[in-house]
């Protein structure tokens, strides 16, 4: 499932296995996978997130307002408003 490979690949981020660049990509193939299974406002937060995790790269300490390890964490609430999302699907289907 793509949300297993979400989270393994933000984990290979945060431990540092991945670039920016490669973890973004990977992000955006997963959600391409998912497609519909992601509500659109949860789709739109994570392109969001995604962008920022781009321009932070850019720039270093004080000069930017978000960091990659605070866009990793809000990645992570992210997955578990997905996953709220698609367990709260199952039960009305």
């Amino acid at each position: 499932m793509s949300i297993s490979r979400l989270r393994s690949t933000l984990d290979d981020f945060e431990a540092e296995r991945l670039d920016v660049d490669r973890f973004v990509l990977e992000w955006r193939r997963a959600l391409l996978d998912l497609g519909a299974a992601v509500p659109t406002d949860l789709a739109e937060t994570a392109e969001a997130l995604l962008m920022r995790m781009e321009s932070a790269r850019w720039f270093s300490g004080e000069a930017c307002g978000f960091s990659g390890k605070d866009l990793a964490l809000a990645l992570r609430r992210w997955l578990t408003a997905v996953e709220a999302a698609s367990s709260g699907q199952a039960g009305t289907a």
